[in-house]
């Protein structure tokens, strides 16, 4: 996950005291639990399962992130909130954002923060960390640097997806995934880039700004796009041929100031935005737009030497 060219935050950010919004993730031991403590997953939670005891491992891990956190927080004289969801919340009225979890707790609240900075850190070993600029080894080591004004920060271009004409996120991260609800069944659309149009069926089609190319995009055939890339990339997952039926358009890249059309056919379809959480349904015969965005995030800590940090 690429992003643009990097800078360092400006020195009068170090002038007053921090405002750190930590937002940590709700661990897989915490989401299968009740509210007795217990598993809620039978003879799964037995100890001698390998795959629960890394579930207790990583919720293990992300407890004592979160300890090191608050502790390193406190040292440097950061006011500090945790918490596990951003609805309600107001992002603008805080310094920094923190992320304590993996790639997915950074996707999240990048979907809240419109200025606000992110430092994502990894906090379990199970944790994936492309998008995360910590560890526990360095976490406070840039908290002080950030709370200095001398944190390294990358600009991330993000995606604007709009169906016919309405505005539906304008902070896509990773990926849009376009296809028909039910995965067994076949995606038929028209797409068209440039001016080009072509009918097409398919298993769904990937698009996405530059910080999504290393990760499904990439599994579909893409490319990893450079640092300052400023291009979207779509690739057609699975095309479909059929006798007299050529299919051309299936990859490539939107620059900025073009956009990418997908008009829905005959049959009901889904986006599906940045993983599976923000679903929007698209009814036949309307069109999906999507090009880059004019609010790209600014990451901390983060480069390409720091991508797939161990905790």
């Amino acid at each position: 996950m690429f992003g643009a060219r990097s800078r360092t935050m400006p020195s009068q950010m170090a002038r007053a005291r921090k405002k750190v919004l930590v937002l940590s993730r709700i661990t897989t031991l915490e989401r299968l639990s009740g509210q007795d403590g217990r598993p809620r997953i039978g003879s799964l939670a037995s100890r001698q399962s390998a795959w629960f005891a890394r579930i207790e491992e990583a919720h293990g891990d992300h407890q004592d992130m979160l300890s090191t956190i608050r502790s390193a927080l406190s040292r440097l004289g950061c006011a500090s909130r945790v918490v596990q969801s951003m609805e309600g919340l107001d992002p603008n009225r805080y310094d920094l954002v923190l992320t304590a979890g993996g790639d997915g707790t950074v996707l999240y609240a990048s979907h809240h923060v419109e200025t606000t900075p992110i430092l994502g850190v990894r906090s379990s070993r199970h944790s994936a960390g492309y998008l995360t600029g910590a560890a526990r080894r360095d976490v406070e080591k840039k908290l002080s640097a950030f709370t200095r004004g001398r944190l390294e920060s990358t600009l991330l271009q993000r995606m604007s997806v709009l169906v016919g004409d309405r505005l539906m996120h304008d902070k896509i991260l990773n990926e849009a995934l376009f296809s028909h609800p039910n995965p067994a069944v076949t995606t038929r659309y028209v797409l068209i880039v440039d001016g080009r149009s072509e009918e097409q069926m398919s298993s769904g089609l990937w698009v996405g700004p530059a910080a999504g190319s290393t990760a499904a995009i990439r599994s579909a055939g893409g490319r990893i796009l450079s640092a300052t890339s400023r291009n979207i990339q779509f690739v057609v997952r699975e095309p479909i041929t059929r006798p007299g039926m050529r299919v051309g358009l299936t990859r490539g890249l939107i620059p900025a100031g073009r956009e990418l059309i997908v008009a829905n056919k005959w049959q009901p379809a889904r986006l599906y935005l940045d993983g599976p959480h923000l679903v929007i349904p698209v009814r036949p015969g309307q069109e999906v737009k999507m090009r880059l965005s004019d609010r790209p995030l600014t990451l901390l800590g983060w480069s390409k030497r720091t991508s797939r940090r161990s905790p």
